[in-house]
């Protein structure tokens, strides 16, 4: 979208909020007045039962137009950092690269860096009066550091500091609060509806109904019209981002960002939260790292990747899907940027002190003791007591199944997902479905395991292996390949060796 079409949009979706907001107030000064003018008529003219009837109707009318009015009134959405801040003289280099992409927008950088806990970053307008005066802030996820280089890691910042050249922060403020607004007023006039259904008058709540209507489906057209001018803002900001620092480079960014993004649930739900559960806190970042690179692990994020591309764009959706942003990059024909003599390296090499800024974020989420170190290479006595204790909780939804009979049919697979989680996961891909179905049904696995003598080594990055005396095996590994790639086999085989074939997966208990 050209800058010019882009910035009328913006200005198209404040004007009708504005009428919006004039409709509403126009709405609320009518109920008010009808709801006063009824009482008023009530009180002069009406007996007996129709006393009783008027003053209902009356008081209705004035309390849906109080429960609407308090509706209009701005709410307060202060900025909370998503952790802690970085400083300038604690982590220069990382500002000189902020500092450089910034002068190369055209824009002026940041005042406020913070160090958030995921794979994002962010720009924002933060306080001020009424979008004025406002404090320019960066969000950069400790994990994404772990997984760019620093090239990636500019393209990442031409992106973001490309919403400040293009003012969709300052827009996008206010955007974002009419946006709030229409959502606020559309509850509104909900909660009105059912004051009005309560109040037993079959003429009043059809009176509502009728009103509600229109809005409900403004509301509703204007979210879809203003997703779509920010789906366009963050394509006129990949533009800038390729335009400085090229194409192939912005490409992989975005890739990586996405697989990072599809990966980091599992590896925290999986390999480090366990870990914090028992006091331990292992080199997040780096593990991240490793965790991605993994052969095993990369091949499920491509071909879950690709199986997202394939997705339709969803309605709510805030960005484009990944391809349509590649495509768009490349239908630039932009050529490659000159070198910028810019040093190159990894992008988490920018902060100093990065185990104290882990553990300065994980501070966050765990309470009490203070957490006790470990590598990655030593955890494997700690993560058999979270399998078993995981296990624990698991195991009673796989209650008739063993082994030889996980199912990998769709139908079967999300019946025990649900039973497991207590939820439901309709909504997935088959791939996406079976990575749920594997990270869960690993824990039962590995517990059985371990009740049959085997010794768990862990070593991030690498299938976990299970060992007893001669015998060696990668059960995690075999269980994926089981599902994703219809590996019966090597799976089979080794439960057959193990003697555990037939084994009741639903009465895995943990040993103390």
């Amino acid at each position: 979208m050209e800058p010019r079409f882009k910035t009328t949009r913006a200005i198209t979706a404040l004007a009708l909020a504005f009428g919006f907001l004039v409709s509403t107030i126009g709405l609320v000064i009518s109920l008010a007045w009808a709801g006063t003018a009824l009482a008023g008529l009530v009180m002069r003219h009406a007996r007996g039962g129709a006393l009783l009837v008027g003053w209902g109707a009356a008081i209705s009318l004035i309390v849906v137009a109080a429960v609407l009015a308090w509706s209009l009134f701005p709410r307060t959405r202060r900025f909370t950092p998503p952790g802690p801040e970085l400083k300038r003289e604690l982590h220069p280099a990382l500002f000189k690269e902020i500092d450089r992409v910034a002068a190369r927008c055209g824009v002026k950088g940041p005042r406020h860096v913070y160090l958030a806990p995921d794979v994002n970053a962010f720009v924002a307008d933060v306080g001020g009066v009424l979008g004025l005066f406002t404090t320019r802030v960066l969000g950069l996820g400790l994990p994404l550091l772990h997984c760019l280089s620093l090239a990636e890691l500019r393209a990442v910042l031409a992106h973001e500091f490309g919403h400040f050249a293009g003012g969709d922060t300052r827009i996008g403020h206010w955007v974002y609060r009419a946006r709030a607004a229409t959502h606020d007023i559309v509850e509104g006039l909900d909660g009105a509806a059912e004051v009005s259904a309560s109040s037993d008058f079959v003429a009043l709540t059809l009176f509502f109904a009728l009103v509600r209507w229109p809005f409900v489906r403004f509301g509703h057209f204007y979210m879809r019209f203003t997703l779509a001018l920010g789906r366009a803002q963050e394509l006129a900001a990949d533009a800038l981002a390729a335009q400085l620092e090229g194409v192939e480079v912005l490409t992989r960014s975005l890739q990586k960002v996405r697989a990072a993004s599809v990966g980091f649930d599992s590896y925290m739900q999986h390999e480090v939260v366990p870990l914090l559960s028992e006091g331990y806190l292992p080199p997040i970042g780096p593990g991240l790292s490793r965790f991605l690179d993994s052969p095993t692990v990369a091949r499920q994020l491509e071909r879950v990747a690709t199986t997202m591309d394939r997705e339709p764009e969803q309605e709510h959706d805030s960005h484009p899907p990944l391809s349509v942003r590649i495509a768009h990059a490349r239908s630039l024909g932009l050529k490659p940027p000159r070198a910028n003599g810019a040093v190159e390296g990894a992008a988490h090499e920018l902060l100093t002190h990065r185990p104290e800024l882990e553990m300065l974020m994980v501070a966050r989420w765990v309470k009490g003791a203070p957490l006790k170190r470990v590598r990655w290479e030593d955890a494997g006595g700690v993560l058999e007591r979270v399998f078993r204790s995981r296990a624990t909780e698991l195991a009673p939804a796989l209650e008739g199944q063993t082994p030889a009979s996980l199912p990998r049919e769709r139908a079967a697979v999300l019946k025990l997902l649900e039973q497991s989680h207590g939820k439901s996961f309709a909504a997935l891909t088959d791939d996406r479905l079976l990575l749920i179905a594997a990270n869960t049904w690993s824990d039962v696995i590995v517990a059985l395991l371990l009740d049959a003598g085997f010794t768990a080594t862990s070593e991030l990055g690498r299938p976990l292996r299970l060992t007893r005396g001669d015998e060696s095996y990668e059960p995690v590994r075999l269980l994926h390949e089981y599902l994703f790639d219809g590996a019966d086999a090597p799976w089979l085989a080794m439960w057959s060796s193990v003697g555990l074939t037939q084994a009741e997966l639903g009465r895995v208990a943990p040993q103390a």
